[in-house]
């Protein structure tokens, strides 16, 4: 059944399917579904031991046959429980002990283990469903991203020195360790050749962008520094779909704004695309180039907007007292997914914000619920 369940779901990515994650209390899963269809759940308990298990950043492999993420998992510790000779009794006389990251208690209420005590990269083929562990570090590891061409990903590894591991995802033995110095290098992006890795880094003590060859890693590299600007912080830089530009945000001369900017990167010319808006790190170009789809803060609510890669044609998609995150682009650029909290509050002693996954025609036409189960604040995917 599983595996017929997947090799739907593969037939069906042929017409486009978002991936997201769930909003389950102590369980966030990813599942997939494609507009105006009927969910398939993604990842599923591993164990009867499993407590909690959040599934994040999800990322598909070009011919959408692979699909990596980030995961927490926390499971009952039975090796501790046979341990401390569990029969309902104090095993030490003395209330409270420690050994090693685990809380021992008498009352015996208290035996849980973090898998490998931090965030891990998993992939899962979406042909059989079949899901393993990547990721060996005992640093968190996330944001994984696949490479334009081959198996390979590459994914940030957070531990005293800033860290990008590139690795194997048929073998899972092969990896490449990219180490700067303390907090050089974040959000990292491959180009879309698969030959330059993209960067902010404050080395210089000022946010700045970089490009470095993937050939001269992880030895001999030489870091080509893109931006110079004296007092303005630039962030999260993106790739151009044909690689010849990027895009990022900048605070020009007040940290209360953040505008989008695109370069050349032959040249370094670089146009500011929006003016004083609060403009998020979500912000993502079409799969032809031609536009951006971002949000960005309007005092009642955060906005979604689409615009011309000129910084022509601005368009307004939702309405001003709701908040959009994380727009993802259709196949074909025709239309967008986005989380919303335009279904308002739920009920129940502690009341939140309900979040939706939507689906909406470029020009503004054609919105719709893609899910009505409310949908956890994370990164999506349509592929």
């Amino acid at each position: 059944m599983l595996a017929a369940l997947f090799a739907t779901l593969v037939c069906a990515s042929a017409r486009a399917a978002i991936i997201y994650t769930s909003d389950e209390g102590k369980e966030r899963h990813l599942y997939s579904v494609e507009p105006g269809g009927t969910p398939v759940q993604l990842t599923k308990k591993d164990s009867s031991d499993l407590l909690r298990v959040y599934d994040m950043f999800p990322a598909v492999s070009a011919d959408g046959t692979r699909l990596a993420y980030a995961s927490y998992r926390v499971y009952t510790d039975e090796g501790l429980r046979l341990w401390k000779q569990w029969n309902g009794k104090a095993a030490y006389p003395n209330e409270e002990f420690y050994l090693f990251f685990y809380s021992y208690f008498p009352s015996r209420t208290y035996f849980t283990r973090h898998k490998s005590l931090n965030w891990n990269v998993f992939m899962m083929d979406l042909k059989t469903g079949k899901e393993r562990k990547i990721s060996n570090f005992l640093w968190d590891e996330y944001e994984p991203q696949f490479m334009s061409r081959g198996t390979d990903i590459i994914y940030v590894l957070t531990a005293e020195t800033s860290a990008f591991v590139l690795r194997g995802s048929k073998s899972g033995k092969s990896f490449k360790q990219i180490v700067l110095k303390n907090n050089q290098a974040i959000h990292p992006q491959i180009s879309p050749d698969g030959r330059k890795l993209l960067y902010q880094s404050y080395q210089t003590g000022n946010w700045d962008l970089f490009t470095m060859a993937m050939a001269d890693l992880p030895s001999g590299r030489i870091e080509t520094r893109l931006t110079a600007t004296s007092n303005v912080s630039e962030l999260f830089p993106r790739w151009s779909p044909d690689g010849k530009s990027i895009y990022y945000l900048a605070d020009g001369q007040s940290s209360r704004f953040y505008d989008i900017y695109l370069m050349d990167i032959e040249t370094k010319e670089k146009k500011q695309l929006t003016n004083r808006e609060r403009v998020g790190a979500d912000i993502i170009m079409s799969p032809g180039g031609d536009k951006l789809a971002f949000t960005a803060d309007q005092g009642r609510g955060r906005a979604l907007f689409v615009v011309n890669k000129d910084g022509t044609g601005k368009k307004k998609l939702t309405a001003t007292t709701e908040s959009a995150y994380f727009p993802a682009w259709s196949p074909d650029g025709k239309r967008l997914a986005f989380l919303s909290d335009a279904a308002g509050q739920t009920t129940g002693p502690k009341t939140k914000k309900k979040v939706q996954l939507y689906v909406v025609n470029v020009d503004g036409t054609g919105r719709a619920v893609a899910v009505k189960k409310p949908v956890y604040l994370s990164p999506i995917v349509w592929y």
